[in-house]
């Protein structure tokens, strides 16, 4: 029982630290997107095209972004509950324990490898 006590407080930290770095970048990168919002709209339409065409891709491609990090921040937070709740490391397809080799190298994995394949190949 020792054991998995440790071993979830650690996950629990190592959740914490990462969705904080999550976090993290994704407000610098609202911050830097709030800036590219504001220099798109600072252009004229009539100046240079590849200058419009430069400010409009660096702006999507901070939305993509700020998108794809609160996904991330969300299937962090949902791990973190799920270690709270003891549930962590259980497999949500088959309910089998995922292997703690993949739990170290996807804190954030729901699936075990099986069952992840079997996703996969559905999908």
């Amino acid at each position: 029982m020792i054991a998995n006590a440790v071993f979830r407080r650690e996950t629990e930290r190592k959740l914490r630290r990462e969705l904080d770095t999550v976090l993290a970048h994704s407000h610098h990168l609202s911050q830097a997107a709030a800036l590219d919002r504001s220099a798109v709209k600072s252009l004229d339409l009539a100046g240079d095209p590849v200058d419009n065409a430069q400010a409009v891709e660096s702006r999507e491609f901070s939305q993509l972004s700020c998108a794809r990090l609160a996904a991330r921040a969300k299937r962090l937070r949902a791990a973190l509950v799920r270690a709270q709740k003891g549930e962590y490391g259980s497999c949500d397809e088959c309910g089998d324990a995922i292997p703690l080799v993949c739990l170290r190298a996807i804190v954030d994995v729901t699936t075990c490898v099986h069952c992840q394949e079997l996703l996969e190949r559905a999908a």
